[in-house]
């Protein structure tokens, strides 16, 4: 919402405070006009929910990618390797190793061996992992965010023999999809360390995955901070904020699918956490409405996904000295290079002023206009930090002097 200063406060002071607000503050997803009820003057204003063409021709909507958010969606004849990480009981894995016999399965857990027999009652699983030809390993003490170390156990599987390194000095093995059903820190702890447990995953989980490979996120319905959560949507600053988290790594969303609980149950399936503490032993959690998150690393992301469904925008805020005398500072040329000046793949959402909108130093007499850009990416790694990147290039725009009768202040 809008900041409001305390009577009595300088001009001067009111405005930096005002300035400063806006230019931390993290948008949610744009699935509102809640936004509209502001007063304020619109000088840019676009939808850049989806792509036009998919907004005008709605059969065009791709069908859904296929993943593990059901059973149905995996064909038995997928071939595919697969990596699935911090599974607790084994019990996804061993359902989804039945489910795709023909895929290559590696599945890991976080804890030791003798940690998953002891408080998760994983042995019936291992066992019968082992046994499927399907599974090519059963590996524990796998950390989902230090994959890309020598010291994770993925580091020691070879993958010479089976042509998945990514180049000639590199002999890490590598997968096409990487699953992370679940993630959940052990406890209930806060938002913030189960946002610091997936941003850990991404930034790790590109050194084992294949060139225009797929991650998979299962979260618990509310914690992604998508439209996807539908009746159990949050505000946005109130959950894990998946895509964030997601783009430290470099990686897009590019789909998101209702994880079938009640399909994956039949087939053994059993959400189980330590979500009270290790101490406490596993409990079931609620599976029933979660969200299968998908995601590419830009640039790579499914030609039938090739755009973010459900992007996020991201308010910042610049201040200029302003000069309209003799037709000198147009709001129209601010527009084209504000346009100009942001990346490719970034859209400027809305530019608006500030309200209220001028401020008249009193001691010079110039005249100060505050602007605020939304701005979004469909198709780059985009999160809170990519914005402040993208504001520093408008105000170098602005600084060069290419708005005429515009100075930064």
């Amino acid at each position: 919402g809008r900041a409001r200063a305390r009577g009595g406060e300088a001009p001067r002071r009111r405005m930096a405070r005002v300035v400063a607000s806006v230019s931390r503050v993290v948008c949610r997803p744009r699935v509102s006009s809640s936004a509209s009820s502001r007063p304020r003057v619109v000088v840019v204003s676009r939808c850049v929910d989806q792509p036009p063409h998919l907004d005008d021709a709605p059969h065009l909507r791709p069908k859904p990618l296929a993943t593990a958010a059901t059973p149905l969606a995996l064909d038995a004849s997928l071939t595919r390797s697969i990596l699935l990480v911090g599974d607790g009981d084994l019990s996804f894995s061993l359902a989804l190793a039945r489910r795709a016999p023909n895929a290559r399965i590696t599945a890991t857990t976080y804890e030791t061996y003798d940690a998953i027999v002891r408080d998760w009652g994983g042995d019936g699983s291992i066992r019968e992992l082992r046994a499927l030809p399907n599974v090519e390993d059963v590996l524990h003490s796998v950390d989902a965010t230090r994959l890309h170390t020598r010291a994770s156990p993925l580091h020691e599987l070879d993958a010479l023999h089976d042509g998945t390194s990514s180049g000639a000095n590199d002999d890490r093995k590598r997968w096409d999809r990487v699953l992370f059903m679940f993630p959940h820190i052990a406890g209930k702890g806060k938002i913030s360390k189960n946002r610091d447990l997936l941003r850990g995953f991404f930034q790790s989980v590109g050194a084992v995955l294949a060139p225009f490979g797929v991650v998979e996120v299962a979260l618990v319905a509310g914690q992604g901070g998508t439209p996807a959560d539908g009746v159990h949507l949050r505000e946005f600053g109130n959950t894990w904020m998946a895509s964030e988290q997601a783009a430290s790594g470099g990686f897009v969303l590019c789909a998101t699918e209702p994880f079938d609980a009640v399909a994956w149950s039949k087939r053994g399936y059993k959400p189980t956490g330590h979500w009270r503490g290790l101490t406490s032993g596993a409990r079931a959690f609620v599976a029933r409405d979660g969200v299968v998150h998908a995601f590419a690393r830009s640039g790579e992301m499914p030609p039938t996904h090739a755009s973010c469904p459900h992007p996020v925008t991201h308010r910042r805020a610049f201040s200029i000295w302003i000069d309209e005398r003799n037709g000198g500072f147009r709001e129209d040329e601010l527009a084209r290079v504000v346009e100009c000046a942001v990346s490719p793949g970034v859209h400027v959402a809305s530019l608006t002023r500030m309200e209220p909108t001028d401020w008249t130093c009193p001691r010079t007499g110039r005249t100060s206009r505050t602007y605020v850009l939304e701005l979004t990416s469909l198709t780059s790694a985009w999160d809170g930090a990519a914005a402040t990147e993208e504001q520093f290039r408008v105000r170098r725009a602005v600084e060069a002097n290419e708005v005429p009768g515009a100075e930064l202040r």
